[in-house]
């Protein structure tokens, strides 16, 4: 079929969320569980999509293998590199990519990786308890503190720096402390363009700005936000939820677990300040 596996590949396209969720339908249906793992089995925890992923990487028990590989078939996915039992691509005639990661438990509950040199690497029990969310379904992902370890376990790039800094923020788990300076450094820049921002709208001078953000002012940059994303990436996301506790206070907003809506004050409010 002459295709080929892992970034640059020929055709390529990136891994949706309506192709991932019937990748896992189709395993979750022949009885085979799959976790997430990689970028989108971040998003799944975070419970909404924070950028375009260019593969899906699934762990799974090793002696679904064979079958894996013929549901995925049926599917117009190719075995494309590697082979069972150890992780193998396939990919399918658009060059959507799945990355299968076999693993199998052992008395503790971990799942033994064979990696391609021969040896092996546990994923922690505690790994296999995540549950996430893909476009509002249900799906099975490695545990905040897992996906944080495998993290640190190959060279990372700005995107992982990023995946790390997302799960310390909305799970707590700290990474390794020679990735800390990382992790930070880009949110922190982020965080001086919002605040730059918001200043800018409030027409409050530093000092005072950091004594606390003016209700309407936060109502307006959320209103703006809303008008302004295309689709809620992880930037719009973290702007949003560090207004939120303002907007709740006021009235203007309520939550409930990840999802957060305008009352018919806080609407009415932003309207007219749109108006002004």
């Amino acid at each position: 079929m002459g295709h080929k596996a892992y970034r640059g590949r020929q055709p390529s396209a990136p891994m949706d969320s309506e192709t991932l969720l019937a990748v896992v339908g189709r395993l979750e249906a022949d009885g085979i569980d799959a976790w997430l793992d990689g970028g989108w089995g971040v998003d799944a925890l975070l419970g909404h999509q924070t950028r375009e992923h260019d593969d899906l990487d699934l762990v799974v028990e090793r002696h679904h293998v064979s079958r894996i590989v013929e549901l995925l078939n049926g599917l117009g996915y190719f075995l494309v590199a590697g082979a069972p039992p150890k992780s193998f691509v396939m990919v399918d005639a658009r060059g959507r990519q799945v990355d299968v990661h076999p693993v199998t438990f052992n008395a503790e509950g971990g799942g033994v990786y064979e990696m391609d040199d021969g040896t092996e690497w546990v994923y922690p029990s505690e790994g296999f308890t995540g549950r996430g969310r893909v476009d509002e379904r249900p799906v099975r992902c490695l545990s905040p503190t897992v996906q944080v370890l495998v993290h640190a376990g190959y060279e990372l790039t700005q995107t992982d720096y990023r995946e790390l800094y997302l799960l310390r923020e909305r799970f707590g788990v700290e990474p390794p402390r020679a990735l800390l300076e990382h992790v930070l450094a880009p949110a922190q820049e982020e965080t001086r363009g919002r605040d730059s921002r918001l200043r800018q709208c409030s027409g409050m001078p530093p000092d005072d700005y950091r004594a606390g953000v003016d209700t309407d002012v936060a109502l307006m940059e959320a209103w703006n936000l809303g008008e302004r994303a295309d689709g809620w990436s992880d930037t719009v996301m973290l702007e949003v939820e560090r207004l939120l506790p303002v907007l709740i206070e006021a009235g203007y907003a309520d939550a409930q677990g990840n999802t957060w809506n305008f009352t018919p004050k806080g609407v009415q409010r932003a309207m007219e300040l749109a108006r002004q």
